[in-house]
Parts: structure tokens; C-alpha cells; sequence
């Protein structure tokens, strides 16, 4: 009955209060899907390296990260890391690299053990292979022991812009209510923020840290209070740490601190849950503990059951979404922002988002990325309103001789042309055809379909028949007969290299074929639509 009634009360809330219809300047928030297929399993986590490479690190719940370059092309497997548990909530959960990384080579990971305990570790990079990490470099960081439960292990590391140093965001300890009281248990690291210094192993305590002078908290701890803080991220334009929470049956809630605050907050878990009583035996008035700045209800139409927490937009290509914190729900798949004032927190509409949204990601150049853990799939972050060229369906088919694409735009703003790309692993793309655009300007706002069928090279079949016309013509009355028989030669030799040219892009002999396409503006600008894969008829 009192769940009951919490559930009720919450959905009023937050209908109420939190739901605010978006207005016409807001952004229409979209996800174009960029990675698939090629092998890419549970994706988990996405990270940059920091190195001016601008190449995107892909983690996988399995153990394995992939590097891919600024292209988003798959390089290789990057490492796989040792000794990852993968029951209940586990499997390695997070990738950071060191801010120092293109001197040291430093990167640290973030994983449960098959005991369920929770461990970082370090790797380097393998010397003369910037796209591999040597695995006999691992040295562990910190053990934190998680018993009993596989469930509630946080799950995200970063180093804090401002400072340096590594931040590790752990869970309660699992089941459910926090039975052991770990997030208001001083002594134990579990339910908390932990701050901590890697530059030298073993780790040092930041001198700084809020509890080094309270014998009853360790001196790891930054910050108190903490069910499962799976998924947060700090600001990189002034270090404001946003931490997403999972809540146990109320609320799931965004907690928000500026970047120059000291630590030492208590965000009340198991106490309060959002701002909402959940088990106050022992604990002070609400008042005392640091509130969520937003929180949502743990319905499907208006809230969720899984909080994946996002980043504050900073990239380049989409201005309009600047300084708009962006996040999601895992199981429901709503979706918001919140505003850059953060007076408002934004329901957005749902326009086919996908679900199962397990991180949000940033490349070294700002662009923000989505990994999908049900769809296998890492999607771009745009604003629709803001796209040059929004993709509608893409097919390729082959038959016979012919490589058939086909493939419709919604929209076109300052479109130059398109270029369709093939692949045969779906990891190394090759430009094999350019499109113009249709529209007169590179402007439009309606549907347009393109279609392009691809068959045998025939240029060097025209080449050959047009020196042959030439022959002809000419009549040999030239009377250079070697001449003519060169060129007879040369006419033959083309025709039959035509003829015969296996192109893997256009030969239905080539069992898997991969294609994307890239749109190009004006400005040269390259933007890619998803990748399918050719299918034979």
C-alpha cells in the first residue's frame, strides 16, 4: 500500500512539476546510428583517448575494447582485459585514459571480478602500436570487495578536468535497500564518489580530499549517499559533475555539483531516495543532505527505471545544443535535457529514439555519442533541426552484374553531394560513387529518393569502342598500318580488361558487402548515414 501510494504521488509530481513542454527553440534531439554490426558486442561505454588522434574507444561488457578511427572505421581490437566477471550487472564497465596519456601511455579500466568484487587496473599502450595495448602491463589500482550481490557496482571512471585526478563512482554493494547501509557507512567505499591519485602506483590520497581529517571516513571518499551511480560525467568546459543515480522504486534522479565545490556532499542514499523518505532510521532531516537537482518517476510515459546519465553538450557541429545536459532512461527510453540555466528539465518527444541506452560518450573534438546495449549500436547525438541532410531508408541489393543503392533524404540543407562507400568487412570503406544532389541549391524539405545501379566498370568499355569508332571512321586510309594495328591492339586489350575486371564493390561473386553513405556540404564537411549491408538476390 505505501508503495502504492508513493507511485501515485510521484506520477502527479512529476507530471506536474518536471514535465515541461518543449518550446520552439528547443533543440530536436536525434540519433543516427554509425556503428553496427562487424563484430561490435554489448557496447557498454565510449571514450577518446585525448591524444589529437580523435579516435573513439569503444568498451565491451565482455572484456574487449575497440579502437575506431575519426571516421568511425574499425582499426582493431585495442585490449582485452583480464580476470572480467560478467554476472548479474558485471563485466568490465568503463575506459580512462590518462591526461598525461600521450607521454605515459597510461589507461585505466574498470571492471568486476567473478568474486563480484570491483577493480581498476592500469594498462600501457604497446610500444611502436598506438591501437593496442599491452596486456602484460596491467597493474591493479584498487580492489574494492563487493560480496554477496552482482548487482549495483557503479560503473564509470574519469579524470576530473580541473585537477587531474581519477574519479570512481561506485554502487551500494547490490540487492536491494542498501541492507548493509554502505552509502552511509564511512569506512566502506561502496555507495560513494572516490578520489584518488594514479599518477605514481601505488595510488596517493589528493592532500585536499574532504574526509583526510576524519578518522571516520576513509580518505578515498569525495562524496556520500550513493545507490549506483552507473553512468555520470563531468562538464569539460568547467568541471560541474552531473551524477545520474538509479533508484530503487521511486525516483531515479539527476545530482548535480560545480566544479569548484570542495567534496564532501552527502547525496542521502539510503535515507532519502531523490527527495523522497526511503529508510530514515538513524538519519537526519532531509535538509542536512544534498537533493537531486531533478528526478523522475518510475513510470514508462513520463519517467523510466534505469537513469542512464549523459554530458553536457560541447561540441562543435551542432551550436544549438550547446551547454544542454542530454540523458536517458535504459528500459523506457525516454529521453531529456536539461536546460543550460538549468532552471528546466525537458521531456523530449519521442521520435523513434532507441532503446537501451546504456552511456553516452564524447569524442576529443566534442561529438556526443549514444551506445545502444540492446541494439549493438553506438549512435551520433544531432540536432535534427540543425542537419544539412536527414537520411530516410537506405537499401542495397545485388543481382546479376548490378549492385543496386537506393536510399531517401528527408531533408537537405547546403548539400553539395554524396559519395556511397563499400566495404567488405565493414570496418575499411572505399568511395566507389558520387553522387550530385538533386536539389537545385542543396536546399530542400521534402522526401527525394536516389537511385544508382552499379555493374561492371564500363568506362574502359566506351574507352576501347571509341578508339574502334576512330578506326572505323578514319577507314585506315592513313596507310600506316602498324599504327593502326597498335591501336586495334590497345582497343582489344581495354575491352577485355573491362570485361573481365573483378570490382568487389559490383561483383555478386563477393558474398558480404557492406555500404554507407557520406554526405558532403558544401563546405566539405562529411556526415555519414548508418551501414547496411548489401543483400544478394
Amino acid at each position: 500500500m505505501i508503495q502504492r501510494t508513493l507511485n501515485t504521488l510521484l506520477s502527479f509530481w512529476a507530471c506536474f512539476i518536471l514535465i515541461v513542454p518543449a518550446f520552439s527553440q528547443t533543440p530536436d534531439i536525434g540519433y543516427q546510428p554509425l556503428i553496427s554490426g562487424g563484430g561490435l558486442a554489448a557496447p557498454i561505454d565510449i571514450v577518446n583517448a585525448g591524444d589529437g588522434s580523435n579516435r573513439l574507444f569503444v568498451v565491451q561488457r565482455g572484456g574487449t575494447i575497440r579502437v575506431y578511427d575519426p571516421n568511425l572505421s574499425y582499426i582493431q581490437d585495442f585490449l582485452t582485459v583480464s580476470d572480467v566477471g560478467t554476472a548479474g550487472e558485471g563485466g568490465l564497465l568503463s575506459l580512462a585514459f590518462h591526461p598525461d596519456y600521450e607521454t605515459n601511455g597510461f589507461l585505466f579500466v574498470y571492471y568486476t571480478r567473478p568474486d563480484f568484487s570491483l577493480e581498476v587496473a592500469r594498462y600501457t599502450v604497446s610500444s611502436g602500436n598506438i591501437n593496442s595495448a599491452d596486456p602484460a602491463s596491467k597493474q591493479i589500482v584498487i580492489n574494492i570487495p563487493h560480496p554477496n550481490f552482482s548487482n549495483h557496482n557503479g560503473g564509470k571512471i574519469l579524470f576530473g578536468p580541473n585537477d587531474g585526478f581519477l574519479y570512481l563512482g561506485t554502487g551500494d554493494g547490490g540487492s536491494g535497500g542498501d541492507p548493509s547501509n554502505n552509502a552511509q557507512n564511512g569506512t566502506s567505499l561502496l555507495g560513494k564518489m572516490l578520489r584518488i591519485n594514479v599518477n605514481t602506483l601505488p595510488y596517493t590520497i589528493p592532500p585536499n580530499n574532504p574526509y583526510v581529517s576524519d578518522p571516520n571516513v576513509a580518505d578515498e571518499i569525495w562524496a556520500i549517499g550513493l545507490r549506483n551511480p552507473f553512468r555520470w560525467s563531468f562538464d569539460r568546459a568547467n568541471g560541474d559533475m552531473w551524477i545520474a543515480d538509479v533508484g530503487q522504486g521511486a525516483q531515479e534522479e539527476i545530482n548535480y555539483m560545480p566544479g569548484a565545490n570542495a567534496g564532501g556532499a552527502n547525496y542521502g542514499w539510503r535515507c532519502y531516495e531523490g527527495i523522497l523518505p526511503y529508510n530514515t532510521s538513524g538519519c537526519l532531516a532531509q535538509s542536512s543532505y544534498v537533493s537531486p537537482i531533478y528526478a523522475y518517476g518510475r513510470d514508462n510515459a513520463t519517467g523510466g527505471q534505469s537513469v542512464t546519465g549523459g554530458f553536457v553538450y560541447r561540441g562543435t557541429e551542432f551550436s544549438s545544443l550547446t551547454g544542454y545536459y542530454i540523458f536517458a532512461d535504459f528500459l523506457s527510453g525516454n529521453q531529456w535535457m536539461i536546460t543550460p540555466d538549468r532552471s528546466q528539465m525537458l521531456q523530449l518527444p519521442d521520435d523513434g529514439f532507441p532503446t537501451g541506452i546504456v552511456a553516452f560518450g564524447e569524442a576529443e573534438n566534442g561529438t556526443l555519442y549514444a551506445a545502444s546495449l540492446s541494439g549493438n549500436t553506438i549512435y551520433k547525438v544531432l540536432d535534427n533541426a540543425a542537419l544539412p541532410v536527414t537520411f530516410g531508408t537506405i537499401k542495397a541489393t545485388r543481382k546479376d552484374a548490378n549492385l543496386y543503392i537506393n536510399w531517401t533524404t528527408q531533408s537537405e540543407t547546403n548539400n553539395s553531394h554524396f559519395e556511397i562507400e563499400a566495404s567488405v568487412d565493414g570496418k575499411n570503406f572505399t568511395a566507389i560513387k558520387t553522387v550530385d544532389s538533386k536539389t537545385i541549391d542543396g536546399n530542400s524539405n521534402s522526401t527525394i529518393n536516389y537511385e544508382v545501379t552499379l555493374g561492371k566498370d564500363n568506362l574502359g568499355m566506351a574507352l576501347g569502342i571509341s578508339l574502334l569508332a576512330v578506326l572505323l571512321i578514319a577507314g585506315f586510309k592513313s596507310g600506316k598500318k602498324q599504327g593502326q594495328v597498335s591501336l586495334l591492339v590497345l582497343a582489344i586489350f581495354i575491352i577485355t580488361n573491362a570485361c573481365n575486371k573483378r570490382d568487389v564493390a559490383k561483383d555478386p561473386g563477393e558474398d558480404t558487402l557492406f555500404i554507407r553513405i557520406a554526405q558532403v556540404d558544401k563546405d566539405g564537411t562529411k556526415r555519414y548515414s548508418q551501414t547496411v549491408q548489401v543483400v544478394n538476390e
